[in-house]
C-alpha cells in the first residue's frame, strides 16, 4: 500500500510543477550577466534578464536546467520593457516574450530558445536546514518526513542522485535510516506539492543515538505504532469502510507527545493508503462543518441533538483510555476507534505498548473490543 502514497505524491508533483520530474541534473552556465539587479555605478544596460510573476522579480542566474519535464507550461510572458528597465507588472520581462514553469516560490524556469534558463528571486535562500522525523518509508528509501508544525510534512527519495546521507558523521546509504529517526535535512529545493517534495542536492544527517547494543537504532517510533493500530482497526469489521471517500484521523488526544507535523503525516499516510481524502477533524468539527447528517429516526421530541452519521466518510481516533491502568516507565496505554454512525463503530480499548530494549515502540497488545 506504500506504493499508493508514493504515486499520489509523484502525480501531485507533476501537476503542480508543469510535469517536471524531481530529478536533479548538473547545470552549466549561460552567457548572461550575473550581477543582481543593478549595482551602484552600473550602466543602465547592465540589467540582467528578469521577469515579474505574482509581483516578484526573478533574475537570470546564468544557469540552465536539464531536469526532466514535459510540455505543460505554468505561464507566459506577454509583455516586455527595454533591457534598460526592470519589469513592473506580472508576466512582463526585459528581454522578450517566452513561456515558463514554476519550480518553487523562489525559482522559475524560463524557456528561451531551446534552453530552460533558471531564474531566481533575490530572496531565494541558498539552502535550508530543517529538523525532521522519519514517519514512514525507511525500509525502502521513500521517506515521509514530519516537522514540528501543522502541515510540515515532506517526501524524500533517499536513494535519488544528489542525496548525501551521513550517520554519526560518517558516510552512509539509505539503509542506515530507520523509521522514527530524528534527522537534519539540508536542501535547496522543495516542490510545492502536499506533502512538499524535497529534491536537488540534499544532505541528511542522522544519529544512531549511541547505545550499548549494536543492533539498536534507539528510535522512538510512535508514529509507526499508531499507523499499525489504525491499520489493524481498518481491517476489523471492514464493512464499515465500504464506499468511503474521506478519512478523518483525530490524534488531538493521542498520548505520547506527537508533534503537530507528525499527527498530520500519520493522517495523510493512512488516508493515502486507502485512497481517500485526508482530514484531521474531530467529531465536533466534522459536525460543525457539515460533513455529518442526521441518522434515520434520530433524536426525539425532547429537543436533544439528533444522532449523526457520516454517509461517505469514516472517523478514526487515537486517545488515552478513560480508565487506563497505572502507567509505568516504558509503557503506553491508548485506545483506538473508528466511527461512521451510531450503529457503525468499533473500538479497541486499553491497548498496551511497551518500549523494547532499544527504546522503540515496536508493537502493542490489543485490549477489549467494543462494537456499536
Amino acid at each position: 500500500m506504500k506504493k499508493t502514497w508514493i504515486a499520489l505524491i509523484l502525480c501531485a508533483a507533476l501537476a503542480l510543477t508543469g510535469c517536471k520530474a524531481a530529478v536533479s541534473q548538473p547545470s552549466e552556465p549561460m552567457k548572461t550577466p550575473v550581477q543582481s539587479g543593478k549595482e551602484e555605478g552600473a550602466q543602465p544596460n547592465d540589467y540582467r534578464p528578469a521577469i515579474m510573476v505574482d509581483g516578484i522579480l526573478y533574475f537570470d542566474t546564468g544557469e540552465y536546467s536539464d531536469e526532466a519535464r514535459c510540455g505543460v507550461m505554468d505561464g507566459e510572458i506577454t509583455s516586455t520593457v527595454p533591457q534598460t528597465q526592470l519589469p513592473t507588472k506580472d508576466n512582463e520581462s526585459n528581454f522578450g516574450k517566452c513561456e515558463y514553469q514554476r519550480w518553487d516560490e523562489n525559482r522559475i524556469d524560463v524557456l528561451i530558445g531551446d534552453k530552460w534558463c533558471i531564474f531566481k528571486s533575490e530572496d531565494a535562500p541558498a539552502e535550508t536546514t530543517a529538523t525532521l522525523w522519519i514517519v514512514d518509508g525507511a525500509q525502502d528509501g521513500y521517506l515521509m518526513l514530519a516537522g514540528n508544525e501543522s502541515g510540515e510534512i515532506y517526501y524524500l527519495n533517499a536513494k535519488a542522485q544528489g542525496v548525501e546521507i551521513r550517520l554519526d558523521g560518517a558516510a552512509a546509504d539509505a539503509s542506515a535510516l530507520k523509521n522514527g529517526m530524528k534527522i537534519k535535512v539540508k536542501y535547496s529545493t522543495a516542490l510545492y506539492t502536499y506533502p512538499m517534495t524535497l529534491s536537488g542536492n540534499i544532505q541528511v544527517d542522522a544519529s544512531s543515538e549511541t547505545t550499548t547494543k549494536e543492533q539498536c537504532a534507539g528510535q522512538y517510533d510512535l508514529c509507526g505504532l499508531y499507523l499499525k493500530a489504525l491499520e489493524d482497526l481498518w481491517n476489523t469489521d471492514t464493512a464499515l469502510n465500504d464506499s468511503i471517500e474521506s478519512v478523518s484521523v483525530d490524534l488531538s488526544n493521542a498520548p505520547g507527545a506527537l508533534t503537530d507535523g507528525q499527527k498530520d503525516a500519520i493522517a495523510w499516510i493512512f488516508a493515502a493508503r486507502h485512497q481517500a481524502e485526508c482530514l484531521t477533524m474531530t467529531y465536533s468539527q466534522l459536525r460543525d462543518e457539515g460533513y455529518l447528517t442526521a441518522a434515520e429516526n434520530a433524536g426525539d421530541a425532547s429537543g436533544k441533538e439528533p444522532a449523526m452519521q457520516w454517509e461517505n466518510g469514516i472517523l478514526f481516533t487515537v486517545e488515552a483510555p478513560e480508565q487506563a491502568p497505572s502507567a509505568e516507565d516504558g509503557t503506553l496505554w491508548f485506545s483506538v476507534g473508528k466511527w461512521r454512525s451510531p450503529l457503525g463503530a468499533r473500538r479497541l480499548e486499553n491497548c498496551k505498548a511497551e518500549q523494547d530494549e532499544c527504546g522503540a515502540w515496536s508493537d502493542y497488545q490489543a485490549g477489549t473490543q467494543a462494537a456499536a
